[in-house]
């Protein structure tokens, strides 16, 4: 994952790839909410049945793009995991994962 904040400075983190032997759909995501310290993080976990390239955005609740953590090629049947390694303050974000056939997204809190 990647993030520019108002300074300018990049951060980023690794993916961690996770070898699987089925997925439960075509394609699957869950949100997993972690914390380092008194911050909360964000993990997204995915996996597809399919070779294809994944991007992930993450837009605040106001619908601006505050990062694009993903932008690769994934094989099929491995499960993945982003983790966004800054800080989010409290607030609704959505996080947006478009595939070559559909886009998939999800909100959620951090209080």
């Amino acid at each position: 994952m990647t993030h520019v904040d108002k300074f300018g400075e990049v951060i980023s983190s690794n993916m961690a790839k996770v070898r699987t032997e089925d997925n439960p759909s075509e394609f699957s995501f869950e949100i997993l909410k972690g914390e380092r310290g008194t911050d909360q993080v964000l993990n997204v976990r995915f996996a597809s049945v399919l070779n294809q390239q994944v991007r992930i955005k993450l837009l605040d609740e106001e619908l601006r793009e505050s990062a694009i953590q993903v932008s690769d090629d994934f094989d099929a049947y491995s499960q993945n995991l982003g983790t966004y390694q800054k800080p989010l303050p409290v607030g609704k974000y959505f996080v947006i994962l478009s595939t070559e056939e559909k886009r998939y997204y999800e909100p959620f809190i951090i209080e």
